[in-house]
């Protein structure tokens, strides 16, 4: 679960070092949503804390 979440933190931070408008958040949190469900596998517990933590991101956009 931590390495799910910690690499998805890490692809959202980079997305938002390198944009400011809603449309390109969105965009690198769907992109660091694949990245985290790639790192989750089969675990369906990492998964489900993947779409938790994309949720959050889509939020704060």
């Amino acid at each position: 679960m931590k390495k799910s979440v910690a690499t998805f933190l890490f692809a959202v931070g980079v997305g938002m070092t390198f944009n400011v408008s809603a449309g390109t958040c969105q965009y690198y949190c769907i992109k660091a949503l694949k990245w985290c469900l790639q790192d989750a596998g089969d675990d369906m517990e990492k998964q489900a804390d993947c779409y938790t933590a994309q949720d959050d991101c889509m939020t704060s956009c």
